[in-house]
């Protein structure tokens, strides 16, 4: 289901922490001097009639701050806000680091390559990446010839036609 600003809307069908909920309503009804300009106290149908004029009132409010100074701003205002991160901060951050979230493998073509781990720890089992994603044809002749079922002179019909570069 969309909005008239064509966003998507949810449905939760999942049981709510009502406690939780309500707190987050009450940050929500806060004194609007976080971000000058920007009021909490639109009604949800007030918040996506208004949003391009949000959106303008948030992008003008951060476009000239240090993003983690904001990003401490806004949490000690009660506004849920992280910054993002490019690859070599992800790659560094201590909470990525500490649940071991990039694994180093082995790729096929030698060497080693770096992927992200499993999200999901479970105490009696750990996760397994054995190898790197595959490259661009690397299980080309099992898919034509084992799941396929193709002969030796289709494959070569298909090859010398340039459909397999």
């Amino acid at each position: 289901m969309n909005n008239a600003h064509n966003r998507p809307t949810y449905q939760i069908d999942f049981p709510v922490d009502v406690a939780a909920c309500q707190f987050i309503i009450e940050q929500l009804k806060q004194p609007d001097d976080v971000i000058p300009g920007l009021t909490r106290s639109l009604e949800r149908n007030q918040r996506f009639e208004q949003q391009d004029q949000i959106d303008k009132t948030i992008a003008s409010f951060t476009a000239n701050k240090n993003g983690r100074e904001l990003e401490a701003q806004l949490q000690a205002g009660g506004i849920p806000a992280a910054m993002l991160q490019n690859s070599l901060e992800l790659f560094t951050d201590p909470q990525l680091l500490h649940q071991n979230h990039f694994v180093n493998v082995p790729h096929h073509e030698g060497g080693q390559t770096v992927v992200e781990g499993s999200r999901i720890h479970m105490s009696r089992s750990t996760p397994v990446l054995e190898t790197s994603a595959p490259t661009f044809n690397r299980d080309m002749m099992l898919v034509l010839e084992d799941i396929l079922g193709y002969d030796s002179e289709k494959i070569g019909e298909l090859l010398v036609s340039g459909l397999l570069e």
